[in-house]
């Protein structure tokens, strides 16, 4: 007797398969629907449970047939799926980048309207470097990297080959060790400055290279682990 995927099952095919979540959760129920109703015309014309299950399953084709033939419609694939390199690439470093301007437009405007206030107090040595320090961290490590871990969750949930991903992700360290910021608040007159910029130089090659290895290391690792353990799952 043969044996009717699940719509669970269905619908994981449909994924990998690259339809988008909608989509495959639409076409699964669809397909079961389609079953239970060649099942229910096999029982009216008198043949036994065993038998109606066989030629439904026999009508419906085989769960490889079905996925190929809803992923042979592009209309029903997820859009990083038809367009890889722009959600996995341009999307994320667009994304970075609109980040870092923005905080950076923040931070300029948060010392514009406590500027009276800093004018009038003093900032130790201490807390100039740990104040300048903290955004070099939020905005050179901690924001690449929730960009980069972003988008390694996108391809792991879509079921995304590495490729893609993988670029993207090695161009955000590549882009976050290109920038600098620069947050300097010390009080009195002037209180501070605050800037930024992007450049390559020979004599920092070394640590910019550490600084995109590392970004590109700790969100490359978990995406491969995961891509490996759903790989094994599936071959199960």
């Amino acid at each position: 007797m043969a044996e009717q995927p699940s719509a669970a099952e269905i619908q994981a095919a449909l994924l990998a398969a690259g339809l988008a979540p909608g989509a495959a959760r639409r076409a699964a129920v669809e397909i079961e629907d389609h079953y239970r109703q060649l099942l229910a015309e096999g029982v009216a014309r008198g043949e036994g449970a065993a038998m109606a299950q066989d030629r439904a399953a026999l009508r419906l084709g085989s769960l490889h047939t079905i996925v190929a033939g809803y992923a042979g419609r592009p209309e029903l694939l997820a859009w990083s799926r038809r367009w890889p390199a722009i959600c996995f690439t341009v999307l994320p470093l667009l994304g970075y980048a609109v980040l870092f301007v923005a905080t950076l437009g923040l931070l300029v405007a948060l010392g514009n309207v406590f500027e009276q206030y800093l004018r009038n107090i003093h900032v130790s040595a201490q807390g100039t470097h740990r104040i300048g320090l903290a955004a070099q961290v939020l905005m050179l490590w901690i924001f690449p990297l929730m960009v980069s871990i972003t988008v390694g969750l996108v391809a792991h949930r879509r079921r995304s080959a590495l490729w893609f991903p993988a670029t993207g992700i090695v161009f955000i360290g590549i882009l976050a060790s290109l920038l600098n910021v620069d947050l300097t608040i010390t009080g009195g007159t002037p209180s501070g400055k605050i800037g930024a910029g992007i450049g390559f130089s020979t004599d920092t090659l070394a640590p910019m290279l550490s600084h995109a290895l590392v970004l590109a290391a700790l969100a490359l690792v978990p995406l491969w682990r995961f891509s490996r353990r759903r790989r094994a799952t599936d071959a199960r």
